[in-house]
């Protein structure tokens, strides 16, 4: 069986439930049934609710914070949906993924589900799946028309639009636009002045890890040493574009 083709039907991308016990500060605790994933191929009534930010509230209008993966075999789309408010819980959701995806036996994992995105809330979701509706995250909203460039480093500043924010999972955030290859990450405010053009330097290294290759991109402060990293699958098409603009504009 090619990889690269067919659905997966193993168990990881199946609709899943569990229950959950929710505590509050008022009344007695409550049994609820959750979503652990959902494939939209077999309901596609959860679609909605999944976008919608709607998946996992109870009655009452309390969301509850809970990841799950979305999977949609028709559009090759695996993805796993990490709480907005706790992206702390990404690393251990990520390895609990892995580990299942480890254990199938009788189904064959296609590439796109090995190489699944990792999104943060419902308008993480909507973002990555190209849909304008999302969810009830409480996410600052920028404005794409109203990105600022401004003079005085000779190269600009810009904002990145609030869908990017969402979609980026590391401390350096790639992206390629029609006016070339912007990397953006978050300062401190002891960190300011850092990543002058005059004290920066872009590494670009190469590595295996189980004969898989990963690219690391560091952009490094030469004065400070402050660090800002990211990693690259060059099978991913998104990673590619990345790689490409990096050879084509710097001879990387």
């Amino acid at each position: 069986m090619d990889l690269n083709q067919g659905a997966y039907m193993g168990r990881a991308g199946r609709t899943r439930r569990a229950r959950v016990r929710v505590f509050s500060s008022v009344g007695s605790p409550q049994d609820i049934e959750v979503y652990r994933a959902i494939n939209v191929a077999e309901h596609p009534e959860l679609r909605g609710p999944a976008l919608e930010g709607t998946l996992h509230r109870l009655p009452d209008g309390r969301a509850l914070d809970l990841p799950f993966v979305y999977h949609d075999p028709g559009s090759a789309q695996f993805v796993l949906v990490i709480p907005a408010n706790s992206p702390n819980r990404e690393s251990a959701e990520r390895a609990r993924l892995l580990e299942s995806l480890k254990t199938e036996h009788q189904e064959a994992v296609p590439n796109y589900v090995r190489d699944f995105r990792v999104v943060y809330g419902a308008s993480g979701l909507a973002a990555h799946l190209g849909e304008a509706r999302g969810g009830s995250d409480n996410w600052i909203e920028i404005n794409e028309d109203e990105l600022e460039a401004v003079s005085g480093t000779g190269m600009g500043v810009k904002v990145p639009p609030a869908s990017f924010c969402e979609r980026t999972t590391s401390d350096l955030g790639p992206l390629v636009e029609v006016d070339g290859l912007w990397l953006f990450g978050s300062l401190s405010a002891r960190e300011a002045s850092a990543f002058e053009p005059s004290k920066s330097d872009l590494l670009i290294q190469l590595k295996w890890v189980e004969q898989t290759p990963v690219v690391v991109l560091a952009l490094i402060d030469c004065q400070t040493a402050i660090v800002r990293r990211t990693y690259l699958n060059p099978a991913l098409p998104d990673d590619r574009r990345v790689l490409l603009a990096l050879a084509r504009e710097f001879g990387a």
